[in-house]
């Protein structure tokens, strides 16, 4: 979930500052953030599956990659949605002032854009971890033992007459639904703020 949200947000930022300058690369990029949208999580998850299988040459099958990129891939339309309108609201003098100053690029985006931008990237994050972690679909068709998520080991560890294991269900239960409320809070902090 983690990795699947720092992609998400990255690869929000790069469409943000590629599309920058031009309104109708904004739109059309902002139109393709939207084609997740329109297939469910298995689709991708077979689509995946079929794309990096045994028979082709670079074979993820039994690496955590595809998971990842099926969840960055599930998840940037959500944080496209909250991300790119804040960056197009911007105040396009603060930057050129930073600029005229001295200020490189890296340091515009971490000075100017980044503490602007606080509350939509709090949401967005908090947008892009529930989503990862609330994935099923993709999740059952590409993991591995190794890379199971938390909600198939709850499922794997509920067992009606082994007391041992409903308790070890009841404990990830309960882990997978604080890490879901920490997310939530993620998400309302970035309302509070923007």
């Amino acid at each position: 979930a983690a990795a699947s949200t720092v992609l998400a947000l990255a690869l929000c930022a790069c469409v943000a500052y590629g599309a920058r300058h031009d309104r109708h690369v904004r739109r059309m990029a902002e139109t393709a953030a939207s084609v997740p949208l329109g297939v469910s999580s298995v689709l991708v998850g077979f689509g995946l599956m079929l794309s990096y299988g045994a028979r082709d040459i670079l074979d993820l099958r039994a690496t955590p990659i595809l998971i990842v990129i099926a969840h960055t891939l599930l998840a940037f339309p959500f944080v496209a949605r909250v991300v790119l309108p804040a960056f197009a609201s911007l105040d396009r003098r603060l930057e050129d002032t930073a600029r005229l100053l001295g200020a490189p690029g890296l340091h515009v985006a971490w000075r100017v854009h980044a503490p602007l931008l606080r509350g939509p990237l709090l949401a967005a994050t908090g947008f892009a971890f529930a989503l990862s972690l609330a994935d099923v679909g993709s999740s059952l068709l590409l993991m591995r033992p190794d890379t199971a998520g938390l909600g198939y080991w709850v499922y794997e560890h509920r067992a009606p007459f082994d007391p041992f294991l409903r308790a070890q269900s009841t404990a990830l239960a309960g882990l997978l639904g604080a890490l879901c409320v920490a997310a939530y809070g993620l998400t309302q902090a970035g309302r509070v703020r923007a």
